[in-house]
């Protein structure tokens, strides 16, 4: 009787170191897994700033786009449009003598 008291015993002992282990084991693994899921949630938040920051360059790329196409506009209006009235104020005062020292013809010229 006190052999199989004993060995009750030892397997009680043996089952609570068991449980003490897997208790340590399990503290073990939750304090990893609340540190990996700590360190997603960084990455996440890091995922979602670098996104904002994407749509907002995409928004500032969309307006100087914008402006590029409005400056290229301008500067057709200037090249094109603003040289043929310089070169028909050029002739105009060639045509009408001013700028020379003699008196030249009145010339009306139409736009």
């Amino acid at each position: 009787m006190k052999e199989a008291y004993d060995k009750m015993n030892k397997s009680a002992k043996q089952f609570v170191d068991l449980t003490r282990e897997l208790d340590a084991t399990n503290y073990l693994l939750k304090s990893t897994v609340m540190d990996k899921q700590t360190a997603i949630n960084i990455h996440i938040d890091t995922i979602s700033k670098l996104k904002q920051e994407l749509e907002k360059a995409k928004i500032e790329t969309e307006w100087v786009n914008k402006k590029l196409i409005s400056y290229s506009t301008s500067s057709y209006v200037l090249d094109h449009i603003f040289l043929k009235q310089t070169k028909r104020m050029n002739l105009r005062r060639k045509l009408t003598g001013m700028g020379t020292k003699g008196q030249g013809i009145i010339v009306f010229l139409l736009p």
